[in-house]
């Protein structure tokens, strides 16, 4: 990505402007995150790109503390307290659109970082048939959801499991049916559903808002994100007792989901009579369709040089569509296990992952690593790419 300085002049009318610019321009790259970073002259700007974390420019000492002062007081933070980290929020208008904002703060020893999310709550949702299942993945999908049950989606931070979600809602939504959320945080606003935001201070957390949503007749719930024992119990009821329910887990793989409910405490009888299914999903980089990727193949004397912030210096070949990195764009790679019989008999077993993943691929389950290369032979994604969200050589 070619560098953008933050600089200010006298006539710049102060920090709200420069965190406004900031934020704009984090938006036209197609940033999910923009990190502020200091440094012993300064701070470093850098965007979260297609997932990984791009050099975006520096802002001078001069400016770094007035800036996250600024953002601070924006966000709702407590100005005076730089020695613990923090947690805010900001809504801007920008690029004609609303913005959530979810700013933290990390003291270190060069002085406050900052991380702050980019959340457009009002922008388009993707469908379904554009998040990159394979066909016989997606046949699986729409399977169960047209079931009653709970389908949990599994990946690390990052991985698109909220997305995926959001798109399975708006695929369900059809004027007919009641469809409830409980979520932290709201990350996108959906017309026709009733939509819960967590408030821990309030004391509503997912429990709590799992509980109330259960008294309003829902025919489809979803819920962020199962954390605990409890939320993870009342799902697992609810799945039971007619409705489909969405949610997400922190695990490495589908079968992995399935054993960590276990682990939480749910009976395996009721897993396995409630559990429909488990989509564990990974977010590769898009090879660039203007240069091919080649433009991502630069010599290590450009690599070295942008590492050590020689940010002027930018390649004038850069292709003009992956800024230079040969990548442009994110699709998803995806293992969809569908609970069939035979996996109902070994979670009522309490088997292993490790027996209920072989149990998916016998009958016919594609690893991640099956559906990244499929999609590699198809020259969408690198086998690089594959094996850096994978981690598999």
């Amino acid at each position: 990505m070619a560098a953008d300085y933050f600089n200010f002049t006298p006539g710049d009318s102060g920090m709200g402007e420069l965190f406004h610019k900031i934020v704009r321009r984090a938006l036209e790259k197609g940033a999910t995150d923009v990190h502020l970073e200091p440094a012993a002259r300064g701070m470093a700007v850098r965007f979260r790109v297609d997932g990984l974390l791009l050099a975006a420019g520096k802002l001078t000492a001069e400016v770094a503390l007035p800036l996250v002062s600024a953002i601070k007081i924006l966000s709702g933070m407590d100005i005076a307290q730089s020695r613990l980290p923090q947690d805010g929020r900001a809504t801007v208008s920008n690029l004609n659109r609303e913005i959530d904002i979810r700013v933290s703060t990390q003291p270190t020893i060069e002085g406050e970082r900052m991380v702050l999310r980019l959340l457009d709550r009002h922008g388009p949702l993707l469908d379904l048939s554009s998040l990159g299942f394979s066909g016989n993945n997606m046949q699986k999908i729409l399977q169960m959801m047209n079931g009653n049950g709970l389908l949990l989606i599994t990946g690390p931070t990052g991985s698109g499991k909220t997305t995926t979600m959001y798109a399975m809602l708006n695929n369900l939504k059809n004027g007919y049916r009641n469809i409830m959320t409980v979520e932290d945080p709201v990350e996108y606003v959906l017309e026709g559903i009733s939509q819960t935001q967590i408030n821990v201070r309030a004391g509503l957390d997912f429990a709590v808002g799992m509980r109330a949503v259960l008294r309003q007749d829902p025919d489809i719930i979803m819920v962020g994100e199962i954390r605990d024992r409890e939320t993870a119990d009342l799902a697992v009821r609810a799945a039971g007792t007619g409705h489909l329910v969405l949610s997400t887990l922190h695990t490495g793989d589908a079968a992995g989901t399935l054993t960590r409910l276990l682990e939480m405490g749910i009976e395996p009888y009721r897993v396995a009579s409630s559990v429909l299914g488990a989509v564990a999903q990974r977010l590769c980089r898009v090879t660039c369709c203007t240069c091919g990727g080649t433009a991502g193949k630069q010599s290590n004397t450009l690599r070295s040089r942008y590492d050590r912030g020689d940010w002027e210096s930018a390649d004038p070949d850069m292709c003009s569509n992956c800024g230079g990195t040969g990548y442009h764009g994110q699709t998803g790679i995806q293992e969809v296990l569908v609970v069939a019989d035979d996996i109902r008999d070994l979670l009522g077993k309490n088997s292993s992952s490790r027996l209920i993943m072989d149990a998916a691929v016998k009958q016919g389950m594609a690893t991640l690593f099956e559906d990244g290369m499929e999609k590699a032979a198809r020259g969408l994604i690198s086998i690089e790419e594959i094996k850096r969200v994978t981690g598999k050589e």
